[in-house]
């Protein structure tokens, strides 16, 4: 009879976490909130930035124009990417994506400070879209936190 009241008591408890609550445990777990930068700056097969595209997977190079000569001269002497736009330099911009749980809406937001030195923003060449997942990468997400999810449930079963 135990046996049964204790699957009844861990049942009563699964029963009441809600997706939200779900989402946020696993937005507290630092591996997958490191996954989602990576995959927007680099790191990962599918990241975005790193590999000319932004979220919408539309080329930085069609949107903004391709890199001025000056700039191609300084990213080859720096050994950098120059076959197509990758918005890393100095590498500012990629080390400032944050990401954060938006209470409000129930989810994870991605940050990044945009301005550039000088005071040019990047958004106003190249979009606002260069932050955020693409449809791709948003998949390769959700296939990471089904496992998560699933480690995350069982933890709270226990």
């Amino acid at each position: 009879m135990a046996f049964f009241e204790a699957i009844t008591n861990k049942l009563q408890v699964l029963a009441g976490i809600t997706p939200k609550e779900l989402l946020k445990q696993l937005f507290e777990d630092k591996e997958f909130t490191d996954l989602i930068i990576r995959l927007n700056t680099e790191g990962e097969q599918t990241s975005q930035l790193i590999y000319g595209v932004n979220s919408k997977d539309e080329s930085l190079s069609d949107i903004g124009g391709e890199y001025s000569p000056y700039t191609v001269a300084i990213k080859k002497d720096k050994g950098q990417i120059i076959d197509w736009v990758t918005l890393k330099d100095t590498g500012f911009f990629y080390r400032s994506f944050q990401t954060y749980w938006d209470e409000n809406a129930s989810g994870i937001r991605i940050t990044a400070d945009t301005i550039k030195e000088g005071g040019v923003d990047l958004i106003s060449r190249w979009g606002e879209d260069i932050i955020g997942l693409d449809e791709q990468n948003i998949g390769v997400l959700r296939d990471y936190a089904r496992t998560k999810l699933k480690d995350i449930v069982l933890k709270i079963a226990a």
